[in-house]
């Protein structure tokens, strides 16, 4: 084999697995820079507004909801929680590892502190947390 076929080859393997791994950390967790969090993901959020509420959606998919917690905290909104791995999944060689698992926190921070959580759900492997504006 043409040795600089191989070096090219090996080079653009090594791209394409930088920009996975790039692309992983991008869209499916980043973990926390603070120290009390380490090896903690954070899972990604969409947060919507109306007049009233703020809706918060967090894709949690495989998390039941016994292993979700929130709560208020001033102007914050804390989710913390953990995903295991399936008992299916344990033994055996890892492959491709893309999904997070273990602990996970999410601190969202609004411009003024809600009000209160007026409505929790975990629907279609997201937790949708609708949460009261306060009076203006």
């Amino acid at each position: 084999m043409n040795p600089k076929y191989i070096r090219s080859w090996m080079w653009s393997e090594a791209a394409r697995m930088l920009d996975d791994a790039d692309r992983i950390s991008q869209q499916f967790f980043r973990v926390q820079e603070q120290e009390d969090c380490a090896g903690v993901w954070e899972p990604p959020v969409d947060i919507f507004e109306t007049e009233n509420d703020w809706n918060v959606l967090v894709a949690l998919p495989g998390v039941p909801s016994d292993r979700i917690h929130y709560r208020l905290d001033g102007d914050c909104l804390d989710i913390v929680g953990a995903r295991v791995v399936p008992a299916e999944c344990i033994e055996g060689a890892i492959r491709r590892k893309e999904v997070p698992h273990g602990r996970f926190a999410r601190r969202i921070r609004f411009r003024a502190p809600p009000r209160e959580i007026t409505q929790a759900k975990l629907k279609d492997g997201c937790l949708i947390l609708t949460l009261r504006k306060p009076r203006t």
